[in-house]
């Protein structure tokens, strides 16, 4: 145990090294804010659609169609990768993300609405927030395996799994303190859009996108 814990320091410290510190923090980052935004859906959205009125049913609906658009996210982003690159993708998804997070926010249901006027507008915005924020994360594992030199590629993407677990520890308080401070639903998703601006100043800065594989 003795020579393990040394080795698995001098690992991390490498991480840090002139080459890696950069793509290493900007990942940080982007992990740390998207598992946020994934875990503050899972754990939250019943909650946060029930405040105004809404059925359980479309509650669970709600959190159903985010997932399914985590499917569709994982799934198109990595087809459309080979034809963009990591860059375009990767950017684009973390728009979508923002867009309709920000658009669930601004629904009538969240500003006095009649919970009855939650239909199919609703509904689609969950899908297009789970494409954004579900299929980002698959994106941004491809990216960690990617960039880490292969001695490191094991500590990289672990470290990155780690520090993206801490975002989903700080997500079980975020439902509590919007409540705690009397914030409605919608400020609820806006907030929940701003977070995902971090990560997509990561991706724009990230200087070691996969490339286009087909012209």
């Amino acid at each position: 145990f003795h020579s393990v814990e040394p080795s698995v320091r001098r690992r991390l410290s490498e991480l840090f090294a002139p080459g890696l510190r950069a793509m290493t923090l900007t990942l940080w980052i982007a992990f740390l804010c998207n598992v946020f935004a994934v875990y503050v859906f899972f754990n939250w959205l019943p909650t946060v659609l029930g405040s105004v009125g809404l059925p359980v049913a479309a509650a669970i609906r709600g959190s159903l169609f985010f997932n399914i658009g985590g499917v569709v996210g994982a799934l198109a982003g990595a087809l459309l990768m080979n034809y963009f690159g990591s860059l375009r993708v990767t950017v684009g998804l973390c728009l979508v993300s923002i867009v309709s997070t920000a658009l669930i926010g601004q629904h009538p249901v969240f500003n006095g609405a009649e919970a009855a006027s939650a239909g199919v507008a609703l509904t689609a915005l969950m899908t297009l927030a789970g494409v954004g924020i579900n299929g980002l994360q698959t994106q941004l594992y491809v990216l960690a395996a990617h960039v880490f030199p292969t001695p490191l590629r094991a500590t990289g993407i672990g470290s990155c799994g780690a520090i993206g677990r801490l975002g989903g520890v700080l997500s079980t308080g975020a439902g509590s303190v919007m409540f705690a401070l009397g914030l409605s639903g919608g400020n609820f998703f806006l907030g929940l859009a701003m977070v995902m601006v971090p990560t997509l100043l990561a991706m724009l800065l990230f200087r070691h996108h996969v490339q286009k594989l087909v012209d």
